[in-house]
C-alpha cells in the first residue's frame, strides 16, 4: 500500500537503486510489475549503504531504510544530489 502512490511521481524508464531492500521485497516487486528497472542492495549481501555504490546507472533512490540511523541516510543522500 506504501509503494503504490509512488508511481506516479517516477519518470517511465526510470532505473531505481533500492539500497534497503532484497528482491523479493514490495518495493522492488511492485516497481518490477509495473516497468521499472530496479537496483536492489542490502547489508545482508554485503552492501552496506553507506560505504557500497552500485556499478551502474540509476535515477532515483527510492527505500524504506531504518529510522534509527535517518541522519546518517539524510546526510549519505545529499552527497549522492
Amino acid at each position: 500500500y506504501a509503494v503504490m502512490p509512488i508511481l506516479k511521481y517516477l519518470k517511465p524508464g526510470s532505473v531505481i537503486w533500492c539500497p534497503f531492500d532484497t528482491k523479493n521485497s514490495s518495493y522492488s516487486r511492485i516497481f518490477q510489475e509495473n516497468g521499472f528497472k530496479v537496483i536492489t542492495t542490502h547489508i545482508d549481501n554485503g552492501e552496506n549503504f553507506f560505504f557500497y555504490e552500485p556499478n551502474c546507472h540509476y535515477d532515483v533512490i527510492i527505500s524504506n531504510p531504518p529510522f534509527s540511523c535517518k541522519d546518517l541516510i539524510l546526510k549519505r543522500y545529499q552527497i549522492q544530489t
